[in-house]
């Protein structure tokens, strides 16, 4: 990777991926049902020492967007 824009298919990041897809499905705010087309999406990240920040853009929508504040 040599840029912020590239592809990446790292195994740690796909980890991390998939326990977000996880933490969704149990502690969904919504509890609904994501009708959401396309076959790829762009994950924004944004962390600092109290939060972090994750938006998911797909199709040029931004299709969920959330800040967590971190426990510690």
């Amino acid at each position: 990777m040599n840029t912020w824009d590239d592809e990446t298919n790292d195994a740690k990041l796909r980890a991390m991926v998939e326990d977000v897809v996880l933490c969704i499905g149990v502690e969904d705010p919504a509890r609904g049902r994501w009708d959401v087309s396309g076959t790829t999406a762009t994950v924004w990240v944004d962390a600092s020492s109290l939060a972090l920040g994750v938006a998911v853009e797909v199709v040029d929508d931004l299709v969920e967007d959330a800040c967590y504040l971190r426990p510690d």
